[in-house]
Protein backbone atom coordinates (compact mmCIF):
# COMPACT_ATOMS: atom_id res chain seq x y z
CA UNK A 1 0.00 0.00 0.00
CA UNK A 2 2.75 2.46 0.91
CA UNK A 3 4.73 1.61 -2.24
CA UNK A 4 1.61 2.12 -4.38
CA UNK A 5 0.84 5.52 -2.87
CA UNK A 6 4.44 6.73 -3.15
CA UNK A 7 4.37 5.66 -6.81
CA UNK A 8 1.02 7.24 -7.71
CA UNK A 9 1.51 10.48 -5.76
CA UNK A 10 5.23 11.18 -6.28
CA UNK A 11 6.35 8.81 -9.01
CA UNK A 12 8.76 6.99 -6.65
CA UNK A 13 9.61 3.53 -8.12
CA UNK A 14 8.08 0.53 -6.34
CA UNK A 15 11.45 -1.18 -5.94
CA UNK A 16 12.97 1.84 -4.21
CA UNK A 17 10.14 2.04 -1.65
CA UNK A 18 10.26 -1.75 -1.19
CA UNK A 19 13.96 -1.44 -0.26
CA UNK A 20 13.85 1.71 1.89
CA UNK A 21 10.91 0.78 4.14
CA UNK A 22 12.35 -2.60 5.26
CA UNK A 23 15.77 -1.00 5.77
CA UNK A 24 14.25 1.50 8.22
CA UNK A 25 12.46 -0.99 10.46
CA UNK A 26 15.24 -3.60 10.13
CA UNK A 27 17.63 -0.95 11.43
CA UNK A 28 15.80 -0.21 14.66
CA UNK A 29 14.90 -3.89 15.22
CA UNK A 30 18.61 -4.78 14.89
CA UNK A 31 19.53 -2.05 17.38
CA UNK A 32 16.78 -2.44 19.97
CA UNK A 33 15.04 -5.76 19.24
CA UNK A 34 11.50 -6.23 20.57
CA UNK A 35 11.74 -3.07 22.66
CA UNK A 36 12.44 -1.08 19.51
CA UNK A 37 9.46 -2.68 17.78
CA UNK A 38 7.07 -1.93 20.63
CA UNK A 39 8.22 1.66 21.14
CA UNK A 40 8.01 2.40 17.42
CA UNK A 41 4.57 0.80 17.22
CA UNK A 42 3.37 3.21 19.91
CA UNK A 43 4.88 6.17 18.05
CA UNK A 44 3.40 5.04 14.73
CA UNK A 45 -0.03 4.52 16.32
CA UNK A 46 0.02 8.07 17.69
CA UNK A 47 0.90 9.47 14.25
CA UNK A 48 -1.88 7.44 12.59
CA UNK A 49 -4.43 8.61 15.18
CA UNK A 50 -3.35 12.25 14.84
CA UNK A 51 -3.66 12.09 11.05
CA UNK A 52 -7.16 10.58 11.34
CA UNK A 53 -8.29 13.36 13.69
CA UNK A 54 -7.14 15.91 11.10
CA UNK A 55 -8.13 14.29 7.80
CA UNK A 56 -11.52 12.72 8.57
CA UNK A 57 -13.30 15.93 9.70
CA UNK A 58 -11.82 17.82 6.73
CA UNK A 59 -13.03 15.13 4.32
CA UNK A 60 -16.53 15.20 5.81
CA UNK A 61 -16.65 19.00 5.50
CA UNK A 62 -15.41 18.82 1.90
CA UNK A 63 -17.95 16.17 0.92
CA UNK A 64 -20.83 17.69 2.88
CA UNK A 65 -22.78 15.13 4.97
CA UNK A 66 -26.15 16.10 3.47
CA UNK A 67 -24.89 16.05 -0.13
CA UNK A 68 -23.08 12.82 0.64
CA UNK A 69 -26.34 11.24 1.83
CA UNK A 70 -28.25 12.41 -1.25
CA UNK A 71 -25.55 10.99 -3.52
CA UNK A 72 -25.69 7.67 -1.65
CA UNK A 73 -29.47 7.57 -2.14
CA UNK A 74 -28.83 8.07 -5.86
CA UNK A 75 -26.29 5.22 -5.82
CA UNK A 76 -28.89 2.96 -4.21
CA UNK A 77 -31.82 3.90 -6.48
CA UNK A 78 -30.44 5.10 -9.82
CA UNK A 79 -29.41 2.28 -12.22
CA UNK A 80 -27.49 4.82 -14.34
CA UNK A 81 -25.17 5.64 -11.45
CA UNK A 82 -21.72 4.07 -12.14
CA UNK A 83 -21.72 2.80 -8.53
CA UNK A 84 -25.31 1.58 -8.54
CA UNK A 85 -25.80 -0.71 -5.55
CA UNK A 86 -29.27 -1.26 -4.03
CA UNK A 87 -27.62 -2.14 -0.73
CA UNK A 88 -25.51 1.03 -0.51
CA UNK A 89 -27.48 2.34 2.48
CA UNK A 90 -28.48 -1.01 3.96
CA UNK A 91 -26.53 -1.79 7.13
CA UNK A 92 -27.66 -5.43 6.91
CA UNK A 93 -26.51 -5.90 3.32
CA UNK A 94 -25.59 -9.58 2.98
CA UNK A 95 -22.56 -9.07 0.75
CA UNK A 96 -21.07 -6.53 3.16
CA UNK A 97 -21.48 -8.82 6.18
CA UNK A 98 -20.01 -11.79 4.29
CA UNK A 99 -16.99 -9.70 3.37
CA UNK A 100 -16.66 -8.46 6.95
CA UNK A 101 -16.70 -11.99 8.37
CA UNK A 102 -14.23 -13.22 5.75
CA UNK A 103 -11.88 -10.31 6.52
CA UNK A 104 -11.91 -11.11 10.25
CA UNK A 105 -11.27 -14.82 9.63
CA UNK A 106 -8.37 -14.07 7.25
CA UNK A 107 -6.83 -11.51 9.61
CA UNK A 108 -7.12 -13.92 12.55
CA UNK A 109 -5.26 -16.55 10.54
CA UNK A 110 -2.48 -14.08 9.81
CA UNK A 111 -2.16 -13.22 13.50
CA UNK A 112 -2.08 -16.87 14.60
CA UNK A 113 0.73 -17.57 12.13
CA UNK A 114 2.71 -14.44 13.05
CA UNK A 115 5.66 -15.13 15.34
CA UNK A 116 5.77 -11.44 16.31
CA UNK A 117 2.49 -11.67 18.23
CA UNK A 118 3.69 -14.73 20.17
CA UNK A 119 6.90 -12.90 21.00
CA UNK A 120 4.93 -9.99 22.45
CA UNK A 121 2.73 -12.38 24.42
CA UNK A 122 5.75 -14.12 25.94
CA UNK A 123 7.28 -10.76 26.85
CA UNK A 124 4.19 -9.67 28.83
CA UNK A 125 4.74 -9.31 32.58
CA UNK A 126 1.65 -11.33 33.56
CA UNK A 127 -1.19 -13.16 31.85
CA UNK A 128 -3.61 -10.49 33.12
CA UNK A 129 -1.46 -7.73 31.61
CA UNK A 130 -1.41 -9.62 28.32
CA UNK A 131 -5.22 -9.87 28.19
CA UNK A 132 -5.68 -6.19 28.96
CA UNK A 133 -3.08 -5.16 26.39
CA UNK A 134 -4.60 -7.23 23.60
CA UNK A 135 -8.18 -6.17 24.38
CA UNK A 136 -7.38 -2.48 24.79
CA UNK A 137 -4.90 -2.42 21.93
CA UNK A 138 -7.06 -4.44 19.55
CA UNK A 139 -10.63 -3.33 20.26
CA UNK A 140 -10.20 0.25 21.44
CA UNK A 141 -6.99 1.39 19.76
CA UNK A 142 -6.57 -0.33 16.37
CA UNK A 143 -10.11 -1.46 15.43
CA UNK A 144 -11.55 2.08 15.07
CA UNK A 145 -8.86 3.00 12.53
CA UNK A 146 -9.90 0.68 9.65
CA UNK A 147 -13.56 1.09 10.64
CA UNK A 148 -13.44 4.90 10.36
CA UNK A 149 -11.30 4.85 7.20
CA UNK A 150 -13.47 2.25 5.49
CA UNK A 151 -16.69 4.08 6.34
CA UNK A 152 -15.58 7.62 5.47
CA UNK A 153 -13.48 6.87 2.38
CA UNK A 154 -15.70 4.04 1.09
CA UNK A 155 -19.00 5.91 1.42
CA UNK A 156 -17.28 9.05 0.17
CA UNK A 157 -16.18 7.24 -2.99
CA UNK A 158 -19.71 5.90 -3.58
CA UNK A 159 -21.22 9.35 -3.11
CA UNK A 160 -18.75 10.94 -5.53
CA UNK A 161 -19.68 8.50 -8.33
CA UNK A 162 -16.08 7.43 -8.84
CA UNK A 163 -15.67 5.01 -11.73
CA UNK A 164 -14.26 1.50 -11.13
CA UNK A 165 -10.95 2.60 -12.68
CA UNK A 166 -10.33 4.86 -9.67
CA UNK A 167 -11.19 2.32 -6.99
CA UNK A 168 -7.55 1.42 -6.30
CA UNK A 169 -6.90 5.10 -5.50
CA UNK A 170 -10.05 5.85 -3.49
CA UNK A 171 -8.40 6.75 -0.19
CA UNK A 172 -5.78 9.25 -1.45
CA UNK A 173 -8.35 10.67 -3.89
CA UNK A 174 -10.95 11.32 -1.17
CA UNK A 175 -8.30 12.58 1.26
CA UNK A 176 -6.93 15.04 -1.31
CA UNK A 177 -10.43 16.52 -1.72
CA UNK A 178 -10.17 18.08 1.75
CA UNK A 179 -7.07 20.11 0.89
CA UNK A 180 -3.86 19.52 -1.04
CA UNK A 181 -1.88 18.28 1.93
CA UNK A 182 -4.46 15.72 3.05
CA UNK A 183 -3.24 13.25 0.45
CA UNK A 184 0.27 13.62 1.86
CA UNK A 185 -1.06 13.15 5.40
CA UNK A 186 -2.87 10.01 4.33
CA UNK A 187 0.33 8.74 2.73
CA UNK A 188 2.08 9.30 6.08
CA UNK A 189 -0.62 7.26 7.81
CA UNK A 190 -0.31 4.34 5.37
CA UNK A 191 3.48 4.49 5.64
CA UNK A 192 3.25 4.20 9.43
CA UNK A 193 0.82 1.28 9.14
CA UNK A 194 3.25 -0.50 6.80
CA UNK A 195 6.05 0.08 9.29
CA UNK A 196 4.10 -1.48 12.17
CA UNK A 197 3.32 -4.56 10.09
CA UNK A 198 6.88 -4.88 8.86
CA UNK A 199 8.61 -4.44 12.20
CA UNK A 200 6.31 -6.99 13.88
CA UNK A 201 7.23 -9.55 11.22
CA UNK A 202 10.92 -8.66 11.48
CA UNK A 203 10.88 -8.96 15.28
CA UNK A 204 9.30 -12.40 14.89
CA UNK A 205 11.95 -13.49 12.39
CA UNK A 206 14.65 -12.21 14.73
CA UNK A 207 13.21 -14.24 17.63
CA UNK A 208 13.05 -17.43 15.54
CA UNK A 209 16.63 -17.07 14.31
CA UNK A 210 18.17 -16.13 17.66
CA UNK A 211 16.12 -18.08 20.22
CA UNK A 212 14.94 -21.11 18.25
CA UNK A 213 18.08 -21.65 16.14
CA UNK A 214 21.17 -19.78 17.43
CA UNK A 215 20.48 -20.16 21.17
CA UNK A 216 19.85 -23.90 20.86
CA UNK A 217 23.27 -24.48 19.35
CA UNK A 218 25.04 -22.06 21.71
CA UNK A 219 23.43 -22.49 25.11
CA UNK A 220 25.83 -20.06 26.83
CA UNK A 221 25.22 -17.25 24.34
CA UNK A 222 24.45 -13.94 26.03
CA UNK A 223 21.73 -11.55 24.90
CA UNK A 224 24.42 -9.38 23.31
CA UNK A 225 25.66 -12.40 21.34
CA UNK A 226 22.13 -13.09 20.13
CA UNK A 227 21.61 -9.47 19.09
CA UNK A 228 24.92 -9.48 17.21
CA UNK A 229 23.91 -12.71 15.42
Amino acid sequence: GAAYLFNTMFGVPYKLVAIIVPLVYTGYIAIAGLRGSVLNDVFQFLIITLVLFIVVPLVLVALGPHEMYLNLVDAATNPDNPNYNPGALNFFNGAAWRYGIAAVVIALGQIILDQGYYQRAIAAVTRNTLKKAYLLGGLFAWLPIPFVCGTVFGLGALSEKLTPEVTTQISPYIASMAFGGAGLLFLLMVFMAAMTTGDTSMAGIQAMLTVDIYKRTRLQASEKDQMRF
